[in-house]
């Protein structure tokens, strides 16, 4: 009998349980994650369980590009980008506790639905991204598309074998923006 073919992981572990616990916890807190052109948020749940949250914003980004990149890098057999899911919370939930002049920034530019609900993605929160072995910012993104290139026609033949240098390896830059489609 053929043996079960075990589900997609990310850093060791399945991308099933990781988006049980992120997708559907309860939140215990949320705080900022940083500065830049998009809110962006740390969410701890119930079980301690974290991830970052980018709600819908009225500019710079489109909240469901991180849920897209996830699933096209697992459609094409890739697995460092961290499994993610769009949520609903409600606008106070996010602002609260916040410093002031963030809320100022949320009220002004989330999106909200007429319950006051904010779609999110939750993104599966990476402990240390030096796990992921990439070459960081916008310059290790364009060194990883320069290289890609002049592999780029043998894609298809070579990305299933680990002992030839066949994937792209830019998920995580399109996921993080430090490179764009």
């Amino acid at each position: 009998a053929p043996t079960p073919r075990a589900g997609p992981t990310f850093l060791g572990e399945s991308d099933d349980a990781i988006l049980e616990r992120i997708c559907r916890q309860p939140v215990k807190s949320v705080r900022p994650l940083g500065g830049g052109a998009s809110i962006s948020l740390k969410m701890v749940f119930a079980d301690g369980s974290m991830a970052a949250v980018k709600p819908d914003q009225v500019k710079v980004t489109r909240y469901q590009s991180e849920v897209a990149a996830y699933l096209v890098a697992r459609a094409l057999g890739l697995s460092r980008v961290a499994p993610s899911c769009v949520r609903q919370f409600p606008r106070e939930l996010l602002m609260q506790g916040m410093p002031q002049w963030l809320v100022g920034r949320m009220q002004a530019e989330m999106r909200t639905d007429k319950k006051k609900l904010v779609a999110c993605t939750i993104i599966a929160w990476i402990p240390n991204l030096h796990e992921l072995k990439l070459p960081a910012g916008a310059s290790g993104g364009e060194r990883l598309v320069t290289d890609f290139l002049h592999r780029i026609d043998a894609y298809d033949e070579t990305r299933g074998f680990p002992s030839l240098k066949g994937p792209s390896y830019l998920s995580t830059h399109l996921r993080f923006g430090t490179v764009s489609i």
